[in-house]
C-alpha cells in the first residue's frame, strides 16, 4: 500500500512538473511571436504597430530586456527619445543582464544622444559599448562621426566666443572714443567758461577803475566848487567890510560959498 502511495505521488509530482513545463514553453513560444511580429513590424517601417506590439509585450514580459531594446528601439523611431532614454537606461543599469543586451542598450544610448545634439554623451555611450563588443563596425563608425560633430560644435562655439571678443573690443573701443571726445568737449567748454569768467573779471576791473575815475574827478569838481563859493563868500564879506568902513559923502562938511 505504501509503495503504491508513494508510485501515485511520483506520478502526480511528474505531471504537475510536466504542466508546468508546457505552460512555460507555451507563454515563452507566445511572447517570442509576440516579439517577432514586432521585429516584422518594424523592419517593414510600420514603427507605431510595433511599438504598441513591444508595449503590450513588456507586460507579460516585463523583465525580457531583449523586448525592452527593441521597444527602445521603435520609440526612438518614432522620436520619442526621453521614452527610448528610459528603456535602455533600465537595461545599462541591470544587473542580470547579457553582454549582448548591455551592448545593444549602450548602442541605442548613444544613438538618442547623438540625435539630441549631445555629442560628448553620445561618444561616451559608443565607447562603453565597444568595450563590450570592440568589433563593431556600426559602434565604430557611429563613434568617429558623433567625434567629428564634436570638433564641429566646439569649433562654433570657439567661434562664437571669437566674434563676442570682438565685438565687445568695437564696443570699448568705441565706448572710449565717445568718453575721450566728451571729455575734450567738457574741457574746451570748461577753458571758453574760464576765458569768459576771465574777461568778465577784467571788465568789472575796467568799469571799477572807471567809476573811481569818475568819483575822483567828482571830488575834485566838488572842492574846486566848494573853494569858488568860500573865495566868492570871503570877496563878499570883503567887499562888506570895505563899505562898512566907508562914510556917506552926505555927511561930509561942505563949504560956503
Amino acid at each position: 500500500m505504501k509503495v503504491e502511495k508513494r508510485l501515485f505521488i511520483k506520478i502526480i509530482v511528474f505531471f504537475a512538473l510536466l504542466a508546468l513545463l508546457f505552460l512555460f514553453l507555451f507563454l515563452s513560444n507566445r511572447n517570442v511571436r509576440g516579439n517577432n511580429r514586432a521585429v516584422r513590424y518594424f523592419n517593414k517601417g510600420n514603427f507605431e504597430s510595433a511599438s504598441q506590439t513591444f508595449y503590450n509585450e513588456l507586460k507579460n514580459s516585463p523583465g525580457n530586456y531583449v523586448v525592452i531594446n527593441n521597444s527602445a528601439g521603435a520609440d526612438y523611431k518614432l522620436n520619442k527619445l526621453d521614452e527610448a532614454q528610459i528603456k535602455y537606461t533600465v537595461v545599462i543599469n541591470s544587473t542580470d543582464a547579457i553582454k549582448e543586451d548591455k551592448f545593444a542598450a549602450l548602442y541605442g544610448m548613444g544613438n538618442v544622444e547623438f540625435l539630441k545634439n549631445n555629442f560628448e554623451k553620445s561618444s561616451a555611450f559608443y565607447k562603453e559599448a565597444l568595450k563590450l563588443n570592440p568589433n563593431d563596425r556600426d559602434a565604430k563608425y557611429n563613434l568617429e562621426l558623433a567625434l567629428l560633430k564634436l570638433d564641429e560644435k566646439n569649433n562654433k562655439q570657439d567661434s562664437k566666443k571669437d566674434d563676442k571678443y570682438e565685438n565687445d573690443k568695437r564696443k570699448q573701443n568705441r565706448q572710449e572714443r565717445d568718453l575721450k571726445k566728451q571729455m575734450e568737449q567738457n574741457d574746451k567748454a570748461q577753458k571758453e567758461n574760464e576765458k569768459k569768467l576771465q574777461e568778465n573779471k577784467q571788465t568789472d576791473k575796467s568799469e571799477s577803475a572807471r567809476q573811481n575815475q569818475i568819483k575822483k574827478d567828482d571830488n575834485k569838481d566838488t572842492q574846486a566848487v566848494m573853494f569858488l563859493n568860500y573865495y566868492n563868500e570871503a570877496d563878499k564879506n570883503s567887499n562888506k567890510l570895505k563899505n562898512r568902513n566907508k562914510k556917506p559923502l552926505i555927511n561930509q562938511p561942505q563949504e560956503d560959498w
